[in-house]
């Protein structure tokens, strides 16, 4: 079995608590190397994120200055505006056709004033029977 620690009674807990107060504690000799350590890790890792930051923010302005001089400016984007349209219209010249062209491709297709031209069945039937 497990051995058990004896509790300190009232009169040693107050010792105890009474020669911490007077003396003090002392803290290990490490500690303030340590402490110190971490305060100069966290100085030099702010000094990182600080350049990295600045590096981020240079490359970005690099970029924006990069593409100033390389995106078209409005003078040449009028003139390819102007030569896709003069495209435009030269491909819909070549490539369009006439409604009488798109209508003669298809057989039994008549026109709307072949359809209105031509009298109806009622008309034709009419016609017959009051000749």
């Amino acid at each position: 079995m497990s051995e058990k620690r004896p509790y300190l009674n009232d009169e040693e807990l107050a010792k105890l608590i009474n020669s911490a107060e007077e003396d003090g504690v002392e803290a290990p000799a490490s500690l303030e190397k340590m402490v110190l350590g971490r305060i100069e890790n966290a100085e030099q890792n702010k000094k990182i994120a600080y350049r990295r930051y600045c590096f981020k923010v240079g490359i970005g302005l690099a970029c924006a200055v990069a593409m100033l001089f390389v995106a078209p400016s409005d003078d040449n984007a009028i003139i390819v505006q102007n030569q896709i349209a003069v495209d435009k219209q030269d491909y819909i010249a070549q490539n369009s056709q006439t409604r009488e062209e798109v209508i003669s491709q298809f057989q039994g297709v008549r026109s709307r004033d072949e359809v209105l031209g031509r009298k109806s069945i009622a008309e034709q039937f009419s016609d017959y029977i009051f000749r």
